[in-house]
This record gives structure tokens, C-alpha cells and sequence, in this order.
């Protein structure tokens, strides 16, 4: 996923859920915590992604000096 997917997957994640007293429902939560999860795992991969694609740019500027 991009990040724009990641942030776009969250604002519709919150907005299903906006105002509605839907914690007291344990199924609700264990999904809604489940899809949270899965999003902030999207988002540490797009993280770790954007670093190996820096650090690959850092060394091919910069050859011999890392």
C-alpha cells in the first residue's frame, strides 16, 4: 500500500465509527483493533521500504565513504 492508501484506509476506518458507542461491543473492538493493526504494520512496511530506498541512494552518492 502507499501511504496515501494507509491514511485514506484509516480516515474510513474512523469515519465507520465516528459517534457511535460501539466499544462496548467486544466484536466490534477485536475488528476494529484487528484492522488498526493491520494498518500500522502497512505503515512500519512503507516506512521500512522508504529507508532501504534512502540508504540505496545515500551509497550510490556517496560510494566509499559509508
Amino acid at each position: 500500500m502507499t501511504l496515501t492508501e494507509i491514511m485514506k484506509a484509516c480516515e474510513v476506518e474512523n469515519e465507520l465509527h465516528r459517534g457511535k458507542d460501539t466499544w462496548a461491543n467486544p466484536d466490534y473492538a477485536s475488528e476494529h483493533l484487528q484492522v488498526t493493526n493491520d494498518l500500522i504494520e502497512e505503515l512500519a512496511l512503507h516506512v521500512k521500504q522508504q529507508q532501504l530506498k534512502y540508504e540505496a541512494l545515500v551509497r550510490d552518492l556517496t560510494p566509499g565513504e559509508l
